[in-house]
């Protein structure tokens, strides 16, 4: 008689069948449950108005153009002439902007010219001499140093009345009798950020 060892298998086929078990309950739990687990949340929308861009716009007395007048009167050595009343520069659009004269066009006779000074003051009346102005040499003019500031249109401060004076040097040389010389300041108006 021959005996045949067999080994058991009956501990396998169990520890299976116990983890089938197991999957098919995971399984289930799963399906009832939406087969999802999910942290609760809620909303909330918040719906942007309107944006649109600002503008820019720049006047001088109410021009983008000005031509001053009563300044042609003729000077001798040492002497001004002033602008009768002050030009106003405002600023037409809605952002806020810092103003200069970028730069000053010359025409006619260069050597009168660079005999003259030019001063810009902020005033609500203009007189020859006036303090507090910006004062320069007539050709290559500019401002660009010292900005003045106009807050967007509407708004308090969004125009500036200033006055020019033009002066011819004491010493200007006998050459510049009778010359004459036409100018064109250039504002421009840069946004403020």
């Amino acid at each position: 008689m021959s005996t045949t060892a067999t080994t058991p298998r009956r501990p396998i086929r169990s520890l299976l069948t116990s983890a089938a078990v197991l999957v098919i309950a995971v399984v289930l739990a799963l399906v009832g449950t939406g087969t999802s687990y999910a942290l609760w949340n809620g909303r909330a929308d918040v719906n942007g108005s309107s944006v649109s861009a600002g503008t820019t716009g720049l006047t001088v007395n109410g021009a983008q153009a000005f031509a001053l007048t009563g300044m042609n009167t003729p000077l001798g050595p040492g002497q001004s002439v002033v602008t009768a009343t002050p030009v106003t520069v405002a600023n037409t659009g809605s952002t806020q902007l810092a103003v200069t004269v970028a730069d000053t066009a010359v025409g006619g006779s260069t050597a009168l010219a660079d005999e003259l000074t030019l001063t810009i003051t902020p005033a609500a009346t203009c007189s020859a001499g006036q303090a507090g102005g910006l004062a320069g040499r007539l050709r290559g003019y500019t401002t660009a140093q010292a900005p003045f500031t106009l807050a967007p249109a509407g708004q308090t401060g969004s125009t500036i009345q200033v006055c020019l004076q033009l002066t011819l040097d004491a010493d200007a040389p006998t050459s510049v009798k009778g010359a004459t010389t036409t100018f064109q300041l250039n504002l421009v108006g840069t946004q403020v950020r």
